[in-house]
C-alpha cells in the first residue's frame, strides 16, 4: 500500500493495490533540494503499469501548502503527486507550484534500471537527474509542463566495452566524450537521433571510423539500411 501525505483528493474506499517487491517495482522520485520526504513526486514502474489514470494506482491532485515550492506530474489533465507506470522508455511532464520567485534545485533518487533525463522545456537545458542536479529560476505562480523527464531503457545484455553492435555489422564504441562508429561505408548518409527523437547530428561518411561528439545519454543512428541504438555515459 503506498500513501503520501500531501495527496489531496483521493478516491474513498478504493482497493489497495497488493504490495509487489522492489525488483518488480521501479522506483523513481523526483525531489526538491535532493531529499526525499512528502515534498517528492513518485514515478513506480512495473509490468502491469499504465499511462491511464486507475482507481488504486494513481493518487490524485497536489493541492498547494505552505511550502515555498511544490512539484507534481501531469497525466491526464490532473496533478498527481504518484503515478504507476509500465516499465518502457517514456516520458512524464512535471508541474509545480512555486509561491515565492527564487531558484530551486530538482534531483532524483530512483531504484530502476532506466536513465532518468529531466528537459527544461523553457530554457531547453538537459541533465542526467540521476547524476546531476538541475537549478533553475522561477517566478511566483504555475510552473505547469515546465518540465519533461524521460526514461530511457538500456538493454541489459549489451557488453561494457561495447555501447551497441547489432548483426547489421554496426559498431558503436564509447571515446572519451563521444563515440566512434565502426562499420559504417563511405558515402553513406548518418542520421543521430536522442531519445526524444530529434536529429542531433547528420553527416556523411568519409572514413571507415568516425567520431561523433555527444553528451551523455540515449541516441540512435540510422543509415538507409541500418540502425542501432547506444548510449554515451
Amino acid at each position: 500500500e503506498y500513501s503520501f501525505s500531501k495527496a489531496a483528493n483521493v478516491v474513498k474506499n478504493m482497493a489497495p493495490r497488493r504490495a509487489k517487491e522492489d525488483n518488480v517495482v521501479e522506483h523513481y522520485y523526483i525531489n526538491i533540494a535532493n531529499e526525499v520526504d512528502t515534498t517528492h513526486t513518485a514515478i513506480f514502474m512495473a509490468e502491469d503499469g499504465t499511462d491511464e489514470y486507475v482507481v488504486g494506482q494513481d493518487f490524485l491532485h497536489f493541492g498547494v501548502t505552505g511550502k515555498t515550492m511544490q512539484v507534481y506530474s501531469t497525466q491526464n489533465s490532473r496533478n498527481l503527486s504518484f503515478n504507476y507506470l509500465k516499465n518502457s522508455d517514456c516520458s512524464v511532464n512535471l508541474g509545480g507550484y512555486v509561491l515565492e520567485k527564487g531558484e530551486y534545485c530538482l534531483s532524483a533518487k530512483a531504484n530502476g534500471r532506466a536513465l532518468v533525463k529531466l528537459v527544461d522545456n523553457v530554457t531547453g537545458a538537459e541533465v542526467d537527474l540521476l547524476h546531476d542536479k538541475y537549478r533553475f529560476i522561477a517566478d511566483k505562480g504555475s510552473l505547469d509542463n515546465r518540465f519533461t523527464i524521460v526514461f530511457s531503457y538500456v538493454e541489459e545484455e549489451l557488453p561494457t566495452d561495447i555501447i551497441a553492435g547489432e548483426e547489421n555489422s554496426l559498431v558503436v564504441l564509447q571515446e572519451s566524450e563521444g563515440v566512434v562508429v565502426e562499420g559504417l561505408s563511405i558515402g553513406e548518409n548518418v542520421w543521430v537521433y536522442d531519445i526524444s527523437g530529434q536529429c542531433v547530428n547528420n553527416f556523411v561518411v568519409k572514413n571507415e571510423k568516425v567520431y561523433i561528439d555527444l553528451s551523455v545519454g540515449v541516441y540512435v543512428l540510422k543509415t538507409v539500411e541500418k540502425s542501432v541504438k547506444f548510449i554515451v555515459w
